[in-house]
């Protein structure tokens, strides 16, 4: 007779959690244009969705039923062929508040990844003239990386000219 019992109230508190478990609040995230792949994490999971060169956006404008909570952004990547047929692929990797999200059950989370990326530029004037840096960043200040055929292309060059034009060089950039 116990080991009915306890299997009838073992039993019992298994649908009760189930039941529960259906119940929990669920919520959405919407896929901007042009990602290929995003991984998101929260405290209990981490979700990876795409890795294809087709955008994820027109194979799933969101990703639906995530349970309502604090997100993070670990890394999106966008990937593109050019006319020769070579593979680029743009990666953004986020860290600290700007990572994080709230999915909701009442509005869809649209955190803001992806394009535009822009490209910084930064001047040192020296004793013995000037130092420049240029590197990528994400819209949310996240760090780019950037591959050509899974490689990275040769580094960006740097052209300065005067108003009149009578002085024109051009510098190439190194990395590392």
């Amino acid at each position: 007779m116990k080991k009915r019992l306890l299997t009838v109230i073992i039993s019992i508190l298994a649908i009760t959690g189930a039941a529960t478990a259906k119940k929990q609040p669920r919520g959405t995230i919407k896929i901007q244009e042009g990602l290929t792949a995003v991984v998101i994490n929260s405290s209990d999971e981490s979700i990876t969705v795409g890795h294809t060169q087709e955008p994820l956006q027109q194979r799933k404008p969101s990703l639906t039923g995530l349970p309502v909570g604090k997100y993070r952004i670990d890394y999106w990547t966008i990937e593109r062929k050019d006319q020769e047929g070579n593979l680029w692929q743009l990666k953004g990797r986020l860290s600290g508040r700007k990572a994080r999200f709230l999915v909701s059950e009442s509005q869809p989370a649209a955190p803001a990844i992806g394009e535009p990326i822009i490209s910084i530029l930064s001047a040192t004037k020296y004793d013995s003239g000037y130092g420049f840096d240029q590197h990528l960043k994400g819209r949310l200040g996240e760090s780019i990386e950037i591959t050509r055929n899974g490689q990275r292309p040769d580094a960006p060059k740097l052209v300065i000219n005067n108003q009149d034009g009578s002085y024109s060089e051009t510098f190439d950039f190194k990395y590392g």
